[in-house]
Formats: structure tokens, C-alpha cells, sequence
């Protein structure tokens, strides 16, 4: 599984992140009935949760970083995963790598 490396400044906020599960194929997963969580873990004090994700029948999770993971520098490492009672898919691994912003970031 790769992981991709995203920068940030600080008090941005990130865009959507999709990611689709596939099968050994290739082919984007059927996930009717699945839900999808991402969890985190901020490297700085080793704290750590998680946040809901949408996801489609055709296997695409959707997920917003919330802006409080944003807000001041740090590097936060999460993962997305989706599954029902029997399945747990765990899928992409991203490291956000939040830098010191050039000054204030401005409310938009």
C-alpha cells in the first residue's frame, strides 16, 4: 500500500480525498452496506482518533480532513477503511504534513 505525502499550510483546509476500493482484479468493490472510517495519528503528541467517511456501492470513500487536524503544524498520518460485519477493507494511507503558514490564515 503506498503512501502519499500531502503539505499543507497551516489552517488550510485540505480538499475532499477519494479513494476507491478495487479487488485483486483491479475492478472497484461493491460496498452496499459498507461504511467507511478513516483513522489518525498525529505524530507530534501520538494522539490519535478517527472520522466518518462516506462511501458509494461502487466502492469510492470520500472524506473531508477536519479542519482541526489542519490548524497548526504537524505531520498526521491516517488510513481509510470500510467493511461491514464480516468484511474490513483497510485501504490508502496519506501523510499530511501540516507547515507553519505565512502569516494568519485569512477566514474565507
Amino acid at each position: 500500500m503506498s503512501k502519499l505525502k500531502n503539505t499543507y499550510a497551516a489552517g488550510s483546509k485540505p480538499e475532499a480525498f477519494v479513494y476507491t476500493f478495487r479487488d485483486s482484479t483491479g475492478a472497484a468493490m461493491t460496498t452496499t452496506g459498507y461504511t467507511s472510517t478513516v483513522t489518525w495519528v498525529r505524530h507530534s503528541t501520538g494522539e490519535s482518533g478517527s472520522f466518518t467517511a462516506s462511501i458509494t456501492s461502487a466502492g469510492a470513500a470520500t472524506f473531508t480532513v477536519p479542519e482541526a487536524l489542519a490548524a497548526s503544524e504537524d505531520t498526521i498520518d491516517l488510513q481509510v477503511w470500510a467493511g461491514d460485519t464480516v468484511t474490513l477493507l483497510d485501504g490508502k494511507k496519506w501523510r499530511l504534513i501540516i507547515e507553519p503558514a505565512a502569516g494568519t490564515a485569512p477566514s474565507i
